[in-house]
């Protein structure tokens, strides 16, 4: 699981990776799953969200 500063930069990474993948012979579905971050309870579980 990655996260990224916003869904363009997420976008990116993913059409950079599925042309790698494709250019290795990667032929089926390549799935890529986008999620928001749940602010509330990533400040409750002391989640580390930037460097």
């Amino acid at each position: 699981m990655y996260l990224f500063k916003d869904q363009a930069s997420a976008e990116t990474y993913q059409e950079m990776h599925t042309t790698r993948l494709r250019d290795m012979g990667v032929d089926g579905e390549i799935t890529a799953v986008s999620y928001t971050v749940n602010e509330a309870l990533s400040e409750v579980t002391h989640a580390k969200l930037a460097r």
